[in-house]
């Protein structure tokens, strides 16, 4: 097949010809070859094919524009015919002579003005449109008049050709819109001499220079898809995706294929998947994870328990502390599993813990109180080296009064913390948790009253 000329070419080993199919219409055309022709083979660059003839020991040679034919010899019974557009060589193996016969085509006499196109990275081209670079010169003895124009055309030689910009020698154009699939690129230049003209008398025309002809391989890249900027929402928000940002170097129309995953418990629907900007309403908050300074094994415990817990659908973002060095911060976040989102601790915590559907932390006094204020179902993993006890302490107490749930410092692991995430979310019965209800939070006044107390007895009198 020839995919410049879209011509197909069927040996008929019986009938002693070839049956050529044009791609466009399925028109078919017999071309007389030699006796029981075996094999074919298609130069596109020259637009040439060769058939090779068992029974008469020869290469039928057929032009491809006007189907004219001549013979050249071979050795005996020729089977495989090859052939290698680069070099404009034809290889025949001969069976019955054991032997290889390599045809080189007579070449016309050349110009002296060629025109060289620089090569694509393996050939190939990425985008339906393509740029080219041409370089044109001239052997023009005693004097080479300067390069005047670079033309080139793709897949054809007949028709208006286009010009390279800028004038001159060197220069670049584009391809129009190409299909997938292999195409020949034709380019020449001209030069400021003065040649016979069809039009003898009333205009004359420059030296046209030597056709060069380059093959390549077009094959489109897969579009872009951009889903638009990262929001923050609130629970009952409606929440407009935006992909008008979403691109196609080969210039094809764009459709759109939405998806939405959910966490557990979310009824949450895309307004219209293929639409540009579809829509959802937001019911439910992500998870979140809270580690500071000696949470690395809670953290590695979160990195596993996702996919194992009733929240592997929602997005779990894990907040890691000031005292964290950058290349451990940066280690992590390129461990993170999908799902993850890793960052340094936020000044808008308390906004974004009241927006959680679950926290995930140590038992810190600080920590446990905000996530008691944020009324959210809550897992603790209380931090027990040493001879630490003020976390566990404080976490026992309060998981016996059901404000949150407890997974020991000796049995965290990825299992362990998600069956305590099932738990928590279980007990979680009108979406918050019993919070700060029934617990006395006037700590700090008391503890002024005692300090005040305190300096009253110890005061000079």
């Amino acid at each position: 097949m020839n995919p410049v000329t879209n011509k197909t070419y069927v040996v008929n080993f019986e009938s002693n010809n070839v049956t050529v199919i044009d791609g466009s219409d399925h028109s078919t055309t017999t071309v007389a070859a030699g006796t029981r022709p075996f094999a074919v083979a298609v130069n596109p660059v020259t637009n040439k094919i060769y058939v090779s003839n068992v029974g008469s020991a020869a290469v039928t040679v057929i032009d491809g524009s006007a189907h004219s034919t001549i013979t050249v010899a071979a050795g005996d019974d020729p089977v495989d015919v090859g052939v290698n557009p680069v070099t404009n060589k034809i290889y025949v193996v001969n069976n019955g002579s054991a032997d290889v016969t390599v045809i080189t085509p007579n070449r016309v006499q050349s110009s002296p003005l060629t025109t060289t196109i620089a090569p694509l990275s393996g050939n190939t081209a990425a985008t339906a449109v393509t740029t080219f670079s041409f370089t044109a010169a001239s052997a023009y003895t005693p004097i080479a008049p300067p390069v005047q124009q670079i033309y080139y055309q793709v897949d054809t030689q007949t028709g208006p050709w286009l010009r390279a910009t800028p004038d001159g020698a060197s220069a670049s154009g584009d391809t129009p819109p190409l299909l997938p699939g292999v195409h020949l690129l034709f380019a020449f230049a001209t030069d400021g001499q003065v040649a016979s003209s069809i039009d003898a008398g009333a205009s004359s025309s420059p030296i046209l220079g030597q056709v060069s002809a380059y093959l390549f391989l077009v094959v489109q890249s897969p579009p872009l898809a951009d889903a638009g900027p990262d929001q923050t929402v609130l629970v009952g928000d409606t929440v407009t995706l935006d992909g008008s940002r979403s691109s196609d170097v080969d210039r094809d129309p764009l459709t759109f294929s939405w998806s939405l995953t959910r966490p557990a418990g979310s009824g949450a629907t895309l307004s219209d998947p293929t639409a540009v900007n579809p829509t959802f309403v937001a019911d439910l908050p992500p998870a979140k994870v809270e580690g500071g300074a000696v949470a690395a094994p809670l953290v590695e415990a979160a990195l596993g328990a996702r996919a194992l817990s009733p929240l592997d659908a929602a997005t779990w973002r894990l907040l890691v502390g000031p005292n964290t060095p950058e290349a451990e911060f940066q280690d992590l976040a390129a461990r993170a599993p999908a799902g993850f989102v890793v960052e340094r601790a936020r000044p808008d915590f308390r906004a974004l813990l009241a927006r959680a559907r679950l926290s995930i932390s140590q038992a810190g006094y600080n920590t446990v109180l905000e996530v008691l204020a944020a009324g959210i179902p809550a897992v603790v993993a209380p931090f027990a080296a040493g001879s630490e006890t003020e976390q566990s302490l404080r976490a026992g107490l309060l998981a016996e009064r059901g404000a949150l749930t407890v997974v020991e410092e000796a049995t965290l692991g990825p299992e362990t913390l998600a069956a305590a995430v099932r738990a928590a979310l279980a007990r979680d019965t009108g979406g918050r948790a019993p919070g700060l209800a029934g617990l006395d939070t006037s700590g700090a006044d008391k503890m002024a009253r005692i300090v005040r107390e305190r300096l009253a007895i110890v005061a000079p009198r």
